[in-house]
């Protein structure tokens, strides 16, 4: 008999905290506050001028801005509620005086009213490192922007709506492409819209989130709302909604994938249900990543979605059997009650319980909130790039990392289709130029060639660019490579040793996402997520080694 499980509470949020603001970043959001949710006036006494900043919103909201206010100029302001003959427009203010203010305005806010002004992103955000360029975005999007919406023209939408508008008397686009490139460097997509629409001849300028699934993922997860409560909560439930539907396209991929390789395109689409023409479109727009997959018409709306996964409205898990792994820790299989077999974890993670499970997935010591760095690297401040690399026609792949005491940072990544090694060997080169580059190539690259003249192997390109090139003599065990990557994310003592950039977003897609095959009780080698992991294997087996028998490789090369 199956053993039942209480309810599951869903979309319990415990969102990761944010690191305290340094007092660049501090400064930065309080310029933001201060074009949006500030104001700055001047005020005429009898013997001299003087300036006053203001902040409104609602109390949570200006308790965070007292904090940075703090942490920039020392001080403590009071929050006092400001109250309005009609109470439904009561608001809480803070106000600081002439030296913050003057301060401010050196720093890039404006005096006066902003729709009168030309706004501008500060030069020094502009050239600021990308934790506090995040930093100042959010707070636009969390005091201007649109709470997200799931509805397009007045029709339920399967694809949020995110906007944000300004409105100026002068016509220039200046401010919103420099908000436009700062989210592109974030890794999200944005379009610029002007729209003239008032009596009082003021230009709306829009910057809009472009409406792709992964586009709007990577808005919530990498900028996002960061103070404002209501738009976090709903941001964090429509990305989880996102994600679901996401992988319900893959999955509808790898199925049709499935369905050629068996019984080809004509029984395929009969089992399918589809003509062939529709099965032959879907398949080849799959596999050359030309448009995102889709999930089924009958995938539910948001709504119906969210319904079954409010907190205190659970989803019916059982135990449907139970092992003991060899580290004696019992093992749990789990049927999941929801349309899509999936629940989310405390983490906010959605686990999909039928195709992903932590007993195979491949890299099970890697968690995105401890592995995943997002300061800048700059790998000339560290001497040499130690790169890992894996030989294939298909995809050439090479993930590049830096030594930093006993730990290795993954900052980069590189991944050329349908290339050879010698493409490969000159895009290391242009990228890094003049620094000592370590090469940890596949040891069969010792006596294979991707693409080259006669007698000329993979190591020896490598070696004619002025690499150093380290492989062991034979292959290890592809499990070692394994146990050693895992050890480095996080070993049995808790110790982590191995990072990666955000931006590296291939190489966390395949930490995240690769399995074993079951049937051969290897890595799963259809998904194509083993490229990246394979280069990262080369790298931490002969770069940062559990055992000295394979530390001890030749070095070949020269520089």
């Amino acid at each position: 008999m199956k053993k039942q499980i209480k309810d599951c509470e869903y979309l319990v949020k415990y969102p990761k905290p944010l690191p305290d603001p340094t007092y660049t970043e501090a400064l930065a959001m309080l310029v933001a506050f201060s074009l949006t949710d500030g104001t700055i006036a001047v005020k005429h006494g009898k013997n001299k001028s003087r300036m006053i900043a203001q902040f409104y919103g609602e109390k949570n909201t200006l308790i965070f801005v007292a904090d940075l206010i703090n942490t920039v100029y020392g001080q403590s302001p009071n929050v006092r509620l400001k109250k309005h003959k009609n109470e439904k427009f009561n608001c809480y203010v803070i106000e600081v005086g002439n030296d913050i203010a003057e301060h401010l305005v050196s720093k890039g806010a404006v005096v006066g009213k902003k729709v009168n002004e030309t706004l501008r992103v500060p030069t020094w955000v502009m050239e600021s490192g990308l934790r506090l360029k995040r930093m100042f975005v959010s707070i636009f999007w969390t005091t201007e922007g649109s709470s997200p919406l799931l509805t397009r023209h007045g029709k339920t939408s399967k694809m949020p709506v995110l906007s944000m508008a300004v409105a100026t008397e002068k016509f220039t686009s200046d401010f919103f492409e420099e908000l436009s490139k700062i989210m592109k460097e974030l890794g999200v997509d944005t379009t610029i819209k002007f729209k003239e629409r008032d009596s009082l001849d003021r230009i709306y300028q829009y910057i809009y989130v472009n409406s792709d699934i992964d586009n709007i993922i990577r808005f919530y997860d990498d900028i996002g709302y960061i103070y404002e409560e209501k738009k976090s909560d709903k941001a964090f439930k429509i990305s989880c909604y996102l994600k679901a539907y996401r992988h319900s396209g893959n999955t509808k991929c790898k199925r049709y994938a499935e369905e050629i390789e068996k019984y080809g395109y004509k029984k395929g689409s009969e089992r399918l249900g589809i003509t062939i023409s529709a099965l032959k479109s879907t398949h080849y727009n799959c596999k050359k990543k030309k448009y995102k997959p889709r999930a089924c018409n009958s995938f539910p709306t948001f709504i119906e979605w969210i319904s079954s996964r409010e907190e205190g409205r659970g989803v019916r898990l059982e135990i449907v059997g139970s092992t003991t792994s060899k580290h004696k820790v019992q093992m749990y299989n789990i049927g999941v009650d929801s349309y899509d077999h999936s629940y989310l974890l405390a983490s906010g993670f959605d686990n999909f319980n039928s195709f992903t499970t932590l007993s195979n997935l491949v890299y099970s010591s890697f968690i995105y909130a401890d592995n995943v760095i997002d300061e800048e690297i700059n790998p000339r401040q560290h001497g040499a790039v130690h790169i890992g690399l894996d030989f294939n026609v298909a995809m050439v792949s090479a993930i590049a990392s830096v030594k930093v005491a006993d730990k290795l940072v993954l900052f980069d990544e590189i991944m050329l289709e349908n290339s050879n090694t010698t493409e490969m060997a000159l895009e290391i080169k242009r990228r890094y130029e003049g620094m000592h580059v370590y090469v940890y190539p596949d040891p069969s690259g010792r006596s294979r060639k991707t693409s080259a003249a006669i007698g000329v192997t993979d190591f020896t390109i490598l070696e004619q660019q002025g690499f150093y090139v380290i492989a062991p003599k034979k292959h290890e065990a592809v499990q070692d490579r394994i146990n050693t990557v895992n050890a480095l994310l996080c070993n049995a003592n808790g110790d982590k040793r191995l990072f990666v950039h955000k931006k590296c977003k291939n190489t966390i897609e395949s930490l995240q996402g690769q399995v074993y095959d079951l049937a051969r009780n290897a890595p799963d080698k259809k998904g194509g997520l083993d490229h990246m992991a394979d280069a990262l294997g080369y790298l931490c087996l002969s770069a940062a080694p559990m055992n000295q028998r394979v530390a001890k490789q030749k070095i070949t090369g020269i520089m």
